[in-house]
């Protein structure tokens, strides 16, 4: 098989692809010739990006449902393997972005987000895994973000990208023996989310944020971990920051660890004095720790936006 055609054959749903990094990645995979399913909440902005690229000469369809209803995803995905007979990838995408610090969060907003972005990235992985697991092969996608790591302002998105990630892991080690992988891309680009961030920040901080490298920078990485080519790779974050491509770290304990018969209040403040506090890790993404938008200054961790920053 050709390299411009390494998805021929596969069928691959993406959620919120009705514009941003989603419709980058149907784009991007359809020219790579998979059959693409393009589900977003908004139905004319699905059918738009599906009629486009089935007048470029693509199999692309479109799918409007809501990704946290689980009978809307079910009956999504009984539809998608009753037309094509199977469904190989699933590019998890769709999801809410908004920022707000931790002393104005609302729980309208924590519910807000949680329920696409966690929920919906339960609803159609389970679904779509069963679909995968009956057929012994498929590859899961889900997008994280760096904001897991701790971003300001962006407690409630970054928890439920963290659960994302948390997700990610934990399917893969489900799934090994499967035939499934599942994988995650934590990507950077210029979509109506970041422009909305970039509002925010410049409203509250009156700092403008640079331009946000191009949605479709992410698209090669995702059709590589959808492809056969990335066979054996599974319970992987892939960071994509423009021109740049690496793997975030898993969440490990920090070794060596002391062992002492017991503890107390005087040999654990010894133990951080001694280690630990040389050992720890500041919050925050390199590179995207700042600027400050709420709350006081803490001395160490803000660092101006695009510049070099602590790696967590």
């Amino acid at each position: 098989m050709s390299a411009d055609q390494v998805l021929a054959g596969k069928v691959v749903l993406i959620t919120g692809a009705g514009r941003g990094i989603g419709a980058a990645c149907a784009r991007y995979v359809a020219g790579l010739g998979a059959t693409v399913v393009i589900n977003d909440l908004d139905a004319e902005a699905a059918s738009l990006e599906a009629a486009q690229l089935a007048d470029e000469g693509a199999t692309a369809v479109a799918a409007a449902f809501d990704v946290a209803d689980w009978t809307a995803v079910d009956v999504a995905v009984q539809s998608v393997v009753g037309r094509f007979g199977a469904v190989d990838g699933l590019v998890n995408n769709a999801a809410i972005y908004k920022m707000a610090g931790m002393l104005e969060s609302t729980p309208e907003l924590w519910d807000e987000l949680i329920r696409p972005n966690v929920i919906g990235v339960a609803a159609c992985g389970q679904r779509v895994a069963r679909q995968m697991v009956e057929q012994g092969t498929g590859s899961i996608v889900n997008i994280t973000s760096g904001a897991q790591c701790g971003l300001d302002a962006m407690s409630i998105y970054g928890a439920t990208k963290a659960a994302v990630a948390s997700l990610t892991y934990t399917w893969a080690i489900e799934l090994a023996q499967s035939g499934v992988r599942v994988n995650a891309v934590s990507p950077r680009g210029a979509t109506r989310m970041s422009e909305y961030g970039a509002d925010f920040i410049l409203r509250r901080t009156g700092t403008a944020i640079p331009p946000e490298p191009p949605a479709s920078s992410n698209a090669p990485a995702v059709a590589y971990l959808l492809s056969d080519l990335s066979d054996g790779i599974t319970g992987q974050v892939v960071r994509v920051d423009g021109s740049q491509i690496s793997l975030m770290t898993h969440p490990a304990v920090s070794v060596p660890m002391a062992d002492r018969r017991e503890w107390d209040v005087p040999s654990v403040h010894q133990l951080f004095e001694q280690s630990l506090r040389q050992r720890m890790s500041p919050p925050g993404v390199a590179g995207l720790a700042g600027p400050k938008i709420v709350g006081p200054q803490q001395d160490g961790w803000a660092v101006p936006w695009g510049t070099p920053g602590p790696t967590p």
